[in-house]
């Protein structure tokens, strides 16, 4: 069985690691209530990467944009820490891979990068920087 596969986070049961990053760990896993599968991100339990998860949730959690998955919940497991459970999108991969895969032409790329870009300005219309 992969680490932490059949662990609960809150009201979540881990089914598999997704990715990991500096900070902490993308896993799938499965919501009690409603029943649906999520992408579960959980950081260390630090008070300042548990600071800035919730600062992530407040403003992801505000977003409502086709390119940005949904937060549905965020808070606080003592055995794995802070986490946010959002949209889990099927077949996500890093945009190279992406345009390598499908062999995307300039006109292709111009078009994701206008999106991505799109998506991003949403974000920043909500942050005060």
């Amino acid at each position: 069985m992969p680490a932490h596969a059949g662990r609960r986070v809150g009201r979540y049961t881990i089914v598999r690691m997704l990715g990991a990053g500096g900070r902490g760990v993308v896993y799938e896993a499965l919501q009690d209530e409603p029943h649906r599968r999520v992408a579960l991100k959980v950081v260390a339990s630090s008070a300042v990467d548990s600071d800035r998860l919730r600062y992530e949730a407040s403003i992801l959690g505000r977003l409502h944009h086709e390119s940005i998955a949904m937060v549905h919940e965020s808070g606080y497991d003592a055995d794995f820490g802070a986490y946010i459970a959002m949209e889990l999108v099927e077949g996500a991969r890093h945009l190279d891979e992406h345009v390598r895969a499908e062999s995307l032409s300039i006109r292709d790329i111009a078009t994701l990068y206008v999106e991505v870009c799109d998506a991003v300005a949403h974000g920043l219309s909500l942050i005060h920087i």
